[in-house]
């Protein structure tokens, strides 16, 4: 029965933790501050990106992602997106990628579904074996793998994400144990690059608790700390999620914003945040005033937000309700300016289950089991393209 539960929770999380993704938003500009710079869709943090959702990442001028191809199996691949097919991340002579022996298979219970990220010439995933997860470190021409160091514990409904500053790496469950009835612990562990050692730098106990949203904004990791309570009978439930930081120099954390924050976007002084129902807020650090800049409404509750240096794009999820569990409408990111001009709404398509936004070029979602783009010089007009 529990994990009849936590598999329901899995899935409507989903929704709520989108927006562990990726945001940025747009007053920041009124401000005359000027954006992060993104060169050749890679950054070291690559901010841009949704976070806890990541089957795709920027890399050596091209993307890897994972594709759940036909026969079962998931694979590794490289594109450079447009005109080229994307090429199995294998350098195994002569392997005809049909095996699991195939360097680029990422299949079964042995991997955390889809999820991949880069840094420094590597690719990470997440390794499971005999209930722990393990950070794998994969050459980024596919020649290798290794198991580095082990992480959490893990069933199949978990899922790690990364967040990564200067040489280290930090790792969290973003799904914990969201939904669940008793008072369980959450951590973000720190993994040093080099000798892999893991410590714990943050800790969080509560019921239905989880961390989510992680990202690196100058000299600090913020997050989303979650208590999701989820009602089967009623089908009801309730996200309460507010913003922390942790400062890398000092070791301490701070709450930051004490609402229902679904997403957020530092830029300097300049905090920007999503409150869930109600709308997008500007916070002055310095002052500790705020404005809200955009009104919440039946088609945004909840928001989840990249900027690649031009555009905002703000991905309402598909959630219909902030109580009713089982409320979908029509899910869309909605493409504003610098002055938060609505410029296009983007139909993601009745068979969208992931939104990972992207970088300066494009923007990815994904539709069923493929991932689809556009290019974002054609923004205004472009539809979804399938990656081949």
């Amino acid at each position: 029965m529990k994990k009849k539960k936590i598999a329901v929770i899995a899935a409507i999380v989903a929704a709520v933790v989108i927006l562990g993704g990726i945001a940025t938003y747009v007053y920041v500009f009124k401000n005359n501050h000027s954006a992060p710079e993104i060169k050749d869709g890679v950054t070291d943090t690559q901010s841009s990106w949704n976070t806890d959702t990541h089957h795709i990442a920027a890399g050596n001028g091209g993307y890897y992602y994972t594709q759940y191809d036909a026969d079962g199996k998931i694979r590794l691949y490289y594109t450079q997106v447009e005109n080229e097919n994307g090429v199995v991340l294998c350098a195994l002579p002569e392997c005809t990628h049909k095996t699991d022996e195939c360097r680029a298979v990422l299949s079964g219970e042995a991997y955390q579904f889809g999820t991949v990220y880069y840094y420094k010439d590597f690719l990470y995933v997440i390794h499971k074996k005999e209930g722990m997860g393990y950070l794998c470190k994969i050459d980024s021409d596919g020649s290798g793998r290794e198991d580095v160091c082990a992480l959490f514990a893990m069933d199949k409904f978990s899922s790690v994400s990364l967040v990564f500053h200067e040489n280290d790496i930090y790792a969290y469950d973003s799904v914990g144990n969201a939904g669940g009835s008793e008072n369980h612990v959450q951590e973000i562990k720190k993994i040093s690059i080099g000798d892999y050692a893991v410590s714990t730098v943050y800790e969080y106990s509560g019921v239905g608790a989880a961390i989510t949203g992680a990202r690196d904004f100058g000299g600090y990791l913020y997050f989303i700390v979650m208590e999701y309570r989820l009602d089967m009978d009623s089908k009801t439930h309730y996200a309460d999620e507010r913003l922390y930081r942790y400062d890398y120099g000092n070791g301490i954390a701070e709450k930051v914003i004490d609402k229902q924050v679904s997403d957020y976007f530092v830029l300097g002084d300049t905090l920007v945040y999503f409150e869930s129902g109600t709308g997008l807020y500007v916070y002055d650090f310095k002052t500790q005033k705020e404005t809200l800049e955009v009104q919440a409404d039946k088609n945004i509750l909840v928001a989840g937000i990249s900027y690649d240096g031009q555009y905002f794009y703000l991905d309402n999820a598909g959630l219909g309700s902030m109580t009713d569990a089982a409320s979908r409408i029509e899910r869309v990111i909605y493409v504003y300016d610098r002055s938060f001009n609505l410029i296009r709404e983007i139909d993601c398509g009745k068979d969208c289950t992931g939104v990972y936004f992207g970088d300066e070029k494009y923007l990815f979602i994904k539709q069923l089991d493929t991932i689809c783009y556009i290019k974002k010089e054609d923004i205004l007009n472009a539809e979804w393209v399938q990656l081949k």
